[in-house]
Parts: structure tokens; sequence; C-alpha cells
């Protein structure tokens, strides 16, 4: 089975840079200039409380992003004070800022 791509997808896999991150090397979705393009595995989004931009206490799961989807970084004010997306999986992703594509 073929995956389609967007023309935001193919200009993310051109310009951005490639990340493998997993279960140790989480990341919050922090940063509203940022999109990262799955590529394979799967993310897990999670809300946490942020302290001084480190994430703190229990993570709460919020929802899951499957390979060919994207997830866009966000700015905390749309959240509960004190609360930020921490992204969790096994994947390879593409990550570029939005003024790159």
């Amino acid at each position: 089975m073929t995956r389609m791509s967007s023309p935001l997808q193919t200009a993310l896999i051109a310009t951005g840079e490639l990340i493998i991150t997993g279960g140790n090397t989480p990341f919050l979705l922090d940063d509203p200039d940022s999109v990262w393009f799955v590529e394979s595995g799967q993310v897990e989004v999670f809300s946490v409380r942020v302290e001084a931009g480190k994430t703190t206490g229990t993570r709460f799961h919020f929802f899951s992003v499957p390979a060919g989807q994207m997830l866009f970084g966000t700015n905390s004010s749309g959240l509960a004070p004190g609360r930020g997306l921490l992204a969790v999986g096994m994947v390879l992703i593409f990550a570029a800022t939005l003024s790159q594509v």
C-alpha cells in the first residue's frame, strides 16, 4: 500500500531534519513554529506538568499519532497553567520549523 504525501509532508522531508526518538527521549511540543511528520512508528502525546521548562509528575495520555500524520507545536496559553504536551514514541520523524517549509 502506497501512502500519499501532502505538499507539506514532502517539504518537511526535503527540508527537515531526521529525528530518531523513543521512550527515553521524549520532547515537549512547546514551539508553535515547529511541525513534526511521523515517518514510521507511532507517537503518544501526554499532558504533563511543566516547571522551568522541565516535565514533572504523572503523564496523562492525551492522544496517539500514527505514521503518516503530523504533529504541530503549540504554546501553552491554550492549556491549564503549568501544563504542556509531551511526545513519546519509538519512531522516525522529520522535524522542521514552519518558516523552513
